[in-house]
């Protein structure tokens, strides 16, 4: 008992990451990241490209006069996660 590893759930799972990397296919060393707006700004074309790139008509005239090309959406979605 003397050995045991004691440590947080976040520790314990990186070190189960980092030990087991080839089974789990993550890289051996993992790091949090703090900075979301590229992973927000790659959400956010995401759903642009799957969404509203294929509207037409009364939609497409909608989102072009409410959202104009996706940087009202970005500052909202921003807002939201703050």
């Amino acid at each position: 008992m003397d050995e045991a590893a004691v440590s947080t759930i976040h520790s314990w799972c990186q070190r189960m990451l980092r030990e087991h990397a080839f089974d789990s296919g993550s890289l051996f060393t993992q790091s949090l990241e703090t900075d979301h707006s590229d992973l927000l700004g790659e959400v956010l074309r995401d759903y642009w490209r799957l969404f509203c790139y294929p509207m037409q008509g009364d939609a497409l005239s909608w989102v072009r006069g409410n959202w104009g090309a996706g940087g009202v959406v970005a500052a909202c979605a921003w807002a939201v996660l703050q």
